[in-house]
C-alpha cells in the first residue's frame, strides 16, 4: 500500500494535478483579474510564493492569455518560452481562430510540428513550414505570395532553413515588396544566409531605399558565413567610414565574424558614443562589448558624460563584464534614486543585474508607474534578484503586454529562433523578453 506521502508524490505528478496546484494558478485559469490580484497578495503575504509557484503561475497565466485572445489583439511572442507552454500553443494551432497562424508558426520556430488544425489558412501555413529543400522549391516560391502574412511568413522560414540558391529572385522580391515587415525581415535574413554574389548584390540593391530596422537587418545578413565571404565584408567595412547610425549597425555586425581587435570596429564605436547625438550614442553603448579593447577610454569616458542616460548604459557595460567599480556603483545609487524619469528605472534595473538587493523596495514600488514598460522592466529586474514574489504582483497586471512579457520571462528557455539570432544586434539586456531601454531612455517620458 502506498503511504500518505508516496500517495501525495504521485498525485502531484499527474493524476491528482489539481490538488496540487497553487491557488493563485487556479484563480488564473479562470480569467478574473481582480480575483488574481488578491489571490497573489494574499499568498505572497503568507509567504507562498517560491520559484516553483511562480512558475507555476506564469504558465497559467499565459495559458490564459493564449485562449482568451480578441480578435483586435496581436499575437504575443512566445518564443522565448514556447516549449514552457506547447498543449496551449497546438490548443490554439488547430483551432479555427484567426491565431492558429500564429500559433502555428511559433511552434515551428520552437522546433515543435503541429498537428491538423481546423483553420485552412493555418493548414497551408503549416504546408508552407514544412516546405524545404529543393524539392519543394516551387510550392514554397508560389506560398511567398500567399494573401496571408502568416503563410508568406512560414514560406520564407522555410527558405532559410532550406537555404536553396534558386530562392534569390524571390526573396529578394519579398525583401523589397512585402507589405509586412515581419515577412521582409526573414526574407532578409534567409538571403545573408544563402550567400554567393547574388544574394548579396540583391541585398545590397535593397540597401539604399531600406529602413532603419532593415539596415540593421541587412547588415547582419551581410556577416552570415555564406555572404560575409562573397563581398559582405567589403560592404560592411566601407559602411563602418558612414556617418551615423549605418557605421554603427556594420561594425556591430563586423564583430560577429571579427571577435577580435580592429582599429575600423573599434573607431566606429568610438566616433559614435563621441557623438553630440544622443540617439547615436546610445545605440553605440547599447551594443558596444566592454571585451573591444579599444572602445574602453570612450566607455570609461562616457561613464562620466553630462546626458544621465549615457552615464546608465556605460555603466551596465561594466556591470555585465564585473568591472563595476566603487565609483561607478556610487553613481548608479544616485541615477537610481530618480523616481520620475526613465533613467531612474533604467538604473534601478542596472543595480538588479549587478545583484544590489537593496534596491528590491524601489523596484517594488516601479511595479505601480503609469508606463506599462517600467513595470515590466522592474519585474523583470525583480526576477534578477530571485524576489519571487514581487515579481508574481505583475502577472495581475491590469495591462496584458505587462502579464505576458513577465509571464514569458518567467519560463523562457535558450532560444531556438535561429532567424531572430540572424538579425538582431543584442538581445535586449534584461532577458529575452524585457522591454527594450534605449527607446525608454530617448523618450525622457516620466511615469
Amino acid at each position: 500500500m502506498l503511504s500518505r506521502l508516496s500517495l501525495a508524490a504521485v498525485g502531484c505528478g499527474g493524476w491528482l494535478l489539481a490538488a496540487c496546484t497553487s491557488l493563485p494558478a487556479k484563480v488564473a485559469s479562470s480569467g478574473d483579474l481582480p480575483a488574481l490580484k488578491a489571490s497573489i497578495a494574499q499568498a505572497e503575504k503568507q509567504q507562498q510564493i517560491g520559484e516553483s509557484t511562480l512558475r507555476e503561475l506564469a504558465s497559467a497565466v499565459l495559458r490564459r492569455e493564449l485562449v482568451s485572445l480578441a480578435p483586435a489583439d496581436v499575437f504575443p511572442d512566445v518564443e522565448p518560452c514556447a516549449g514552457q507552454i506547447r498543449s496551449a500553443l497546438e490548443d490554439v494551432a488547430e483551432g479555427s481562430s484567426e491565431f492558429a497562424v500564429p500559433a502555428t508558426l511559433a511552434l515551428f520556430d520552437a522546433g515543435y510540428a503541429p498537428g491538423a488544425a481546423e483553420d485552412p489558412v493555418a493548414r497551408e501555413a503549416a504546408l508552407a513550414r514544412a516546405a524545404v529543400g529543393t524539392g519543394a522549391g516551387d510550392l514554397r516560391r508560389g506560398l511567398m505570395l500567399h494573401g496571408d502574412a502568416g503563410v508568406r511568413r512560414a514560406a520564407l522560414a522555410a527558405a532559410f532553413e532550406g537555404v536553396d540558391p534558386l530562392d534569390v529572385p524571390a526573396l529578394a522580391e519579398a525583401g523589397r515588396l512585402d507589405p509586412d515587415a515581419g515577412a521582409r525581415a526573414i526574407a532578409i535574413a534567409a538571403l545573408g544566409r544563402i550567400g554567393g554574389e547574388p544574394a548579396v548584390q540583391a541585398l545590397s540593391d535593397l540597401y539604399g531605399a531600406a529602413d532603419r530596422d532593415a539596415r540593421r537587418m541587412i547588415s547582419y545578413a551581410w556577416s552570415e558565413p555564406a555572404s560575409f565571404t562573397a563581398g559582405g565584408q567589403q560592404l560592411l567595412e566601407d559602411q563602418t567610414a558612414s556617418p551615423g547610425e549605418a557605421s554603427v549597425l556594420a561594425a556591430s555586425a563586423l564583430l560577429r565574424r571579427e571577435p577580435g581587435q580592429s582599429e575600423l570596429i573599434s573607431a566606429a564605436f568610438v566616433r559614435a558614443i563621441e557623438s553630440p547625438a544622443a540617439s547615436l550614442r546610445l545605440l553605440a553603448l547599447n551594443v558596444v562589448p566592454w571585451a573591444l579593447e579599444g572602445a574602453h577610454p570612450a566607455l570609461l569616458a562616457a561613464q562620466k558624460h553630462g546626458d544621465p542616460a549615457t552615464r546608465v548604459l556605460a555603466l551596465l557595460r561594466s556591470v555585465e563584464a564585473g568591472a563595476l567599480d566603487a565609483e561607478g556603483l556610487a553613481e548608479l545609487q544616485r541615477l537610481g534614486a530618480d523616481d520620475v524619469t526613465s533613467v531612474g528605472a533604467v538604473a534601478r534595473a542596472v543595480l538588479a543585474r549587478a545583484g544590489q538587493g537593496a534596491i528590491r523596495p524601489a523596484l517594488r514600488a516601479d511595479l505601480e508607474a503609469a508606463r506599462s514598460e517600467r513595470r515590466t522592466l522592474a519585474a523583470v529586474s525583480l526576477l534578477a534578484l530571485e524576489d519571487w514574489g514581487g515579481a508574481a504582483q505583475a502577472l495581475g497586471d491590469d495591462s496584458p503586454n505587462v502579464r505576458r512579457a513577465v509571464a514569458c520571462q518567467v519560463l523562457a528557455e535558450p532560444s531556438r529562433d535561429e532567424l531572430r539570432a540572424s538579425w538582431e544586434i543584442r538581445a535586449p539586456a534584461f532577458g529575452a523578453s524585457a522591454p527594450e531601454v534605449v527607446p525608454m531612455l530617448l523618450s525622457g517620458a516620466p511615469g
